[in-house]
């Protein structure tokens, strides 16, 4: 059976299944309150209080569904992530901010006995239009062989984030080590490239595709055709996928937005010209969906159908999750469809 709508049912069917244990403990003796807030409260719309024990440890037991969670703790109005957990990453919302999280229950995002395993590298390419390297790393199947030339996702992540965050809080290599031997995906390689900050994202971009796309295809197994290439994530300052793909066309042949910020140019693109495939993601709140709306209108004003995957939720990573297998299998398909066409 295809990984598809079906698979997605499941997905969802395993969500609303059996609730699991889950304790949060924070050790401060001279808090008035202290209160739990993250994805299972609706962060700040819905925080619980904490109970202070006579150790002046503050607990809280829930029953939680299975995947991962995001979570801070209100201590007397300041918030801080679980200084006992060192899954930390920064919360994306530009305030300079962390939160903590976890996984629970069996998933793909676990690193499972007998699954055979990829590479993850971190990668340095020179890049003299930067003014020195574009730091990133590469994702490599298993049993990827030197002379391969394997199809190629570009996976950007998003605003205030570290480009690492696809391979922390994402899962990214174990989402494809997994699908990868359950036979749900075809092999390809993801490149994760960082090393934004302090550049204008158009000047980022150019020199992702013109300096570390041919780089890649000389130094790694990777192909240099556009066709077995696609483009996929977040955005940064409303520079995402999208964008990148109006700006360079002919790099890719399949655009993945994930929850991309985008802006009225982009949304006034000529669409109906370009020659990749667009096949979009989002959540159904934060600060894209109203944007998601309107590029669907102005697709349907030209006359195209684009495929459009919606998850219930906020743009955080425990629905981004939820939709990565689906979003892996849609460029898994688009590289094999090519490779037909082209064979």
């Amino acid at each position: 059976m295809p990984f598809g709508l079906h698979s997605l049912i499941l997905t969802q069917s395993d969500l609303a299944g059996s609730l699991l244990p889950c304790e949060f403990s924070l050790y401060a003796p001279s808090a008035k309150e202290v209160f739990l807030f993250g994805d299972m409260t609706h962060w700040q719309d819905g925080k619980v209080p904490m109970t202070r024990g006579e150790d002046g440890v503050w607990h809280l037991k829930l029953q939680l569904r299975r995947g991962q969670w995001h979570y801070k703790f209100d201590v007397d109005t300041r918030r801080i992530p679980d200084p006992l957990n060192p899954l930390v990453a920064e919360d994306g919302m530009g305030m300079g901010e962390c939160h903590s999280y976890l996984f629970l229950g069996e998933g793909d995002w676990l690193d499972k006995p007998k699954v055979p395993r990829g590479e993850l590298l971190d990668l340095n390419i020179p890049c003299t239009k930067l003014g020195g390297v574009l730091p990133g790393q590469l994702y490599l199947p298993p049993g990827t062989r030197e002379k391969d030339k394997l199809p190629l996702l570009v996976l950007m992540h998003g605003h205030q984030m570290r480009a690492n965050q696809w391979a922390t809080n994402g899962r990214i290599k174990q989402y494809m080590d997994n699908l990868l031997a359950q036979g749900l995906l075809r092999p390809f390689a993801i490149y994760l490239p960082g090393g934004h900050a302090g550049h204008a994202m158009p000047k980022y971009a150019d020199a992702v595709i013109q300096t570390a796309l041919p780089w890649l295809a000389k130094q790694q197994p990777i192909t240099n055709d556009s066709a077995q290439r696609a483009i996929g994530g977040m955005s940064i300052s409303e520079y995402g996928p999208l964008a990148i793909a109006l700006a360079h066309p002919k790099a890719f042949s399949l655009v993945v937005p994930m929850n991309e910020t985008f802006s009225d140019a982009v949304i006034a693109g000529q669409l109906d010209k370009q020659p990749f495939r667009l096949h979009l993601f989002c959540t159904t709140e934060g600060c894209a969906p109203p944007q998601y709306r309107q590029l669907m209108e102005r697709s349907r004003s030209l006359g195209i159908t684009v495929p459009f995957m919606r998850l219930d939720g906020v743009p955080t990573w425990r629905n981004w999750n939820e939709m990565t297998p689906e979003f892996l299998a849609t460029v898994s398909d688009h590289f094999h469809r090519a490779l037909k066409r082209a064979t």
